[in-house]
């Protein structure tokens, strides 16, 4: 495993940073140790970048390998071409009916990247006004190329013909995330610059704010890859240095947690060192993947809400937002909640799906052998 990671970071080191191969490394690897560093570099998405450093600075024989490496690039490349056509679709979509919008996360840090196509998503993420959501999301349902497919707290979102999955956001983060440092976000317009009154893009420091925010709220379900900490470093090291976004981060509480995901970061692409808190912080990141795991989520949620019994009495009651999008009639009712956390849990019991509880369980038994280390992390990080 530490092999691994080490080719992993090198190679996106060659990728991102500048930095020259070790031959010493990757002379004579295998094609079963060229796969498992692909195999974990695809858990954190980033398999095109291993792969384009491998076909760049590297030769090999095996044709199979290089055609593996060739489709890991080519499906990034013709990802971003058809993500570009999205953008151009959605940027004149909302111009035409006038509605004030700002394009978030990989669709801006993309362009920070040595090339756009380096810099994948899953999705387009679109912020709108409040007051403007139900006639935004009327007027996609509508549009030809955008199919509706769900809605949550915070956003709803589409499948659009190309491919790609447009989430139209009036919020930036659901309540209760991380604490008072969603403060900032409510109050997001008040950030942001605009040249036509249509198409606003975040200061600077509201956007590095805004990434950091981000960054917390997917380490609170379990992980959020490596990916956030590449562009991390490209933030702080393409961009001219702004002393406002450190006082933005103090504003709203997330200097520390700043240091903790910066200090990581310049271990991985930069010249930094690790100490013991740096390396629990890594090992939660490596084996969460992109998404997390449940373990890492549940010992999370276990600390947050004191306990074992806290984290389970969440499951039995789910929160009122969340049940909303459940059950679209409760939205205003808030008074009725019981009866429908009870018609939920009766749900899940009649459908045979009781062994969900007893997964639940188990997970927590397994969050808790991390306990220690899991709390001390999470000091570390400031919450």
């Amino acid at each position: 495993m530490q092999q691994v990671r080490e080719l992993l970071f090198q190679l996106i080191r060659c990728e991102i940073c500048g930095d020259s191969p070790d031959p010493a490394l990757f002379g004579s690897l295998s094609e079963e140790e060229w796969i498992s560093v692909l195999r974990f570099a695809k858990k954190h998405e980033t398999a095109h970048l291993v792969s384009d450093a491998a076909l760049r600075f590297f030769s090999t024989d095996n044709s199979t390998l290089t055609a593996t490496f060739k489709r890991y690039k080519y499906v990034a490349v013709s990802h971003n071409v058809r993500l570009t056509a999205c953008l151009k679709k959605c940027s004149e979509l909302l111009t035409a009916a006038r509605v004030p919008f700002i394009f978030l996360k990989g669709s801006v840090l993309r362009n920070y990247y040595p090339e756009t196509w380096m810099r994948t998503s899953a999705d387009i993420d679109v912020l709108i006004p409040e007051d403007r959501f139900e006639e935004t999301t009327r007027i996609l349902s509508a549009a030809e190329g955008f199919r509706y497919r769900n809605m949550t707290p915070h956003d709803v979102s589409f499948s659009m013909a190309e491919g790609i999955v447009l989430e139209l956001h009036h919020s930036l983060i659901e309540a209760g995330r991380i604490g008072k440092a969603e403060q900032l976000l409510n109050d997001i317009w008040s950030y942001t610059e605009t040249d036509d009154g249509i198409r606003y893009r975040l200061t600077d420091e509201m956007f590095y704010y805004y990434h950091l925010a981000h960054m917390a709220k997917h380490i609170e379900n379990g992980g959020c890859g490596i990916r956030p900490f590449i562009d991390l470093w490209l933030l702080n090291h393409k961009l001219p240095e702004n002393p406002a976004r450190s006082e933005l981060l103090k504003e709203g509480g997330l200097d520390r947690f700043a240091y903790a995901v910066n200090t990581l970061s310049e271990y991985w692409f930069g010249d930094g060192s690790a100490d013991e808190n740096t390396l629990i912080l890594e090992r939660f990141i490596l084996e969460g993947g992109v998404f997390g795991t449940k373990e890492n989520a549940a010992g999370v949620k276990s600390i947050k809400l004191h306990g074992k019994a806290g984290y389970m009495l969440q499951k039995i009651w789910m929160p009122y937002p969340y049940l909303c999008c459940q059950y679209p009639e409760l939205k205003g009712r808030r008074a009725l909640q019981p009866v429908y956390e009870v018609r939920r849990w009766m749900r899940i019991v009649f459908r045979g799906n009781i062994g969900f509880a007893k997964q639940e369980l188990e997970l927590t038994k397994k969050a808790s052998a991390q306990l220690p280390q899991t709390k001390k992390m999470w000091r570390y990080l400031g919450f």
